[in-house]
C-alpha cells in the first residue's frame, strides 16, 4: 500500500491545474492570492508555496509589484515544445522494438 500525501500546497497546485483544463483560466490571466485563498477555504501561505513550485516549473510567470501570471506562449515556444515531445517520444517507442531479437525484427519487415 502506497501512501499518498496531499500538502495544502499540493491541492493549490491541483486546483490551480484543473482551472487551467477547465478553461477558467488562461494565458495572460492573472492568479490572486487572495482569490484563491478565498475560493479553497484556506490560508494564503500555501497558495504562495504552490505559486513558488509552478513558478520554478515555469507554469506561471512571476512579475515584481504586479503579480502571477500564467505565461502567454510565442508561436516559436509552442513548436519548439511540440518538437521536444515528438523527439522524446520517438525515443521512448523506440526503447521496447531494441529488445526484441534480431529474428523478430526481420519477419516484422517483410
Amino acid at each position: 500500500m502506497q501512501i499518498v500525501k496531499h500538502t495544502y500546497k499540493d491541492q493549490v497546485i491541483d486546483h490551480i491545474y484543473q482551472l487551467l483544463l477547465d478553461g477558467e483560466l488562461g494565458p495572460g490571466d492573472q492568479l490572486k492570492e487572495s482569490l484563491l485563498a478565498e475560493q479553497m477555504g484556506i490560508s494564503r501561505a500555501p497558495i504562495r508555496e504552490a505559486m513558488k513550485e509552478l513558478i520554478m516549473n515555469g507554469l506561471v510567470d512571476y512579475r515584481p509589484q504586479v503579480g502571477n501570471f500564467i505565461p502567454v506562449l510565442s508561436p516559436k515556444e509552442i513548436v519548439d515544445s511540440y518538437t521536444t515531445r515528438g523527439v522524446l517520444e520517438g525515443t521512448q517507442s523506440w526503447k521496447p522494438v531494441k529488445s526484441l531479437p534480431p529474428t523478430i525484427l526481420i519477419l516484422s519487415m517483410i
